[in-house]
């Protein structure tokens, strides 16, 4: 498994999800048939290694053994991180997870989150709304979730573009408009978060994906931030101030993960937030009114 397949995070995270369901596990062998089910014959050898259970059960319950410690000391280090406690842990048998002591409300929220991952409208809209309100909370400044405006499903790209500037200040609009409007509505952008705004600070280019991390899924509009900026604020934003690109992504990272995906990135390394930070950033009061983003629900 090389350093930046992340693959297992996912499998284990769906064991959060059975350790509140407290249902059947994936690889659990009381419902696997027995041997009196198949109608093929089983060699001597593959008899004993299988002992009547079927391959693919007995192969993911040792993946599952395998990577399941690891993935809970990777959750334990990255929720420490965030001055939080990772609140599920391994059982007697080994092979799945239960609610630490007291830790069930935690347990719920890492599980809901967890539930949702590569699940699409309307729970990917719902966690790229979420993770951009915990971003704010986490930095500060004045936002806009752009979401996803598509004509069919709300005001469209235009009328959306519009409604952006009008709450922009004088001095970060520009007058430049774009040659035509993108079919799917947002640009390339699912939100922008201005901050410093009263001092000309820097701008975070938001974007989100309801899923893991996977190096060869990375955004490609990233590499177009200067464009879809320029669309969204009617000038060259990024020639005044720093653009910082920001990726929300349901998954658990630790610090030092996030800085090895930056830098395996190159010239486009991107800020990461996932799950752990959306859970620290809610616990988090806002202690002032411009901490509460503006999103435009589209």
């Amino acid at each position: 498994m090389s350093l930046l397949d992340l693959s297992f995070i996912d499998e284990a995270r769906a064991l959060e999800v059975e350790a509140i369901d407290t249902g059947r596990g994936t690889s659990e062998f009381t419902l696997a048939p027995g041997p009196s089910n198949f109608d093929v014959d089983v060699g001597e050898g593959d008899e004993e290694a299988l002992h009547g259970r079927p391959a693919d059960d007995v192969f993911e319950l040792g993946e599952r053994l395998k990577n399941l410690p690891r993935y809970v000391d990777l959750a334990r280090m990255a929720f420490q991180q965030r001055e939080l406690t990772y609140p599920f842990q391994i059982d007697d048998s080994g092979q799945a997870l239960v609610v630490s002591s007291g830790q069930k409300q935690l347990a719920l929220r890492v599980a809901d989150l967890s539930r949702v991952i590569r699940q699409g409208n309307p729970e990917a809209s719902k966690f790229e709304k979420r993770a951009f309100r915990a971003l704010q909370r986490l930095i500060g400044g004045w936002g806009v979730c752009v979401g996803s405006p598509r004509e069919t499903e709300g005001i469209g790209a235009e009328k959306a573009i519009r409604e952006y500037r009008s709450r922009l200040l004088g001095h970060e609009r520009g007058s430049l408009w774009p040659a035509d409007f993108s079919p799917n509505g947002d640009h390339g952008a699912d939100g922008f978060l201005i901050v410093g705004r009263g001092w000309g600070g820097p701008i975070a280019f938001y974007q989100s994906k309801n899923t893991g991390f996977d190096l060869e899924s990375h955004p490609e509009e990233f590499s177009r931030i200067p464009a879809i900026a320029e669309d969204w604020f009617g000038k060259k934003v990024n020639l005044g101030r720093r653009v910082i690109p920001v990726l929300a992504l349901n998954t658990i990272l630790s610090i030092e993960l996030k800085e090895k995906i930056y830098a395996e990135r190159g010239e486009h390394g991107v800020h990461i937030i996932d799950a752990v930070d959306v859970l620290a950033a809610e616990h988090i009061a806002p202690t002032h009114a411009t901490l509460r983003p503006e999103c435009i629900v589209l």
